[in-house]
C-alpha cells in the first residue's frame, strides 16, 4: 500500500502540520515504511465496505476464560501529606481563575475567537 501526496498532506493538515513538497515527500516515505510493516491481513481489510467481523470472546471447548485485566493505575486517593494548597500551588502563576490556572489560547480554533 502506498500513500499518495495528497493523502499524506491530508494527514499532516489534520495534524495540523505545515509540510513543503518536499517535506511531504519524505513523510510520505516514511509513512509507506511504517505501513508496510503491519500485518499484510489488517491491509486486505482496509479495503472492505462493511467492518471486520469481531471474533467471539466466549472460550470454546475446553479453553480457559480470560482473566480480568489489571489495573496499573493507583488509586484516586489524596495523600494529604503531598498535597499543595491551593494558595501555594497557584502563587506563582502568571494568571488564575479562581482556584485554576489560567492559560492563554495558543491556537486559533478557526471559528474567529481567540
Amino acid at each position: 500500500m502506498s500513500l499518495s501526496l495528497d493523502e499524506v498532506a491530508h494527514i499532516a493538515a489534520y495534524a495540523r502540520i505545515d509540510l513543503d513538497a518536499a517535506e511531504l515527500a519524505s513523510m510520505r516515505d516514511y509513512l509507506d515504511d511504517a505501513l508496510a510493516m503491519l500485518d499484510p491481513h489488517l491491509l486486505a481489510d482496509a479495503g472492505r465496505e462493511e467492518p471486520a467481523p469481531v471474533p467471539d470472546a466466549a472460550p470454546q471447548g475446553d479453553a480457559a476464560p480470560c482473566p480480568e485485566p489489571l489495573s496499573t493505575l493507583a488509586p484516586d486517593v489524596p495523600d494529604p501529606g503531598r498535597c499543595l494548597a491551593p494558595d501555594v500551588a497557584l502563587g506563582a502563576a502568571a494568571t488564575t481563575e479562581g482556584q485554576s490556572f489560567r492559560i492563554p489560547r495558543i491556537l486559533d480554533d478557526g471559528q474567529g475567537g481567540a
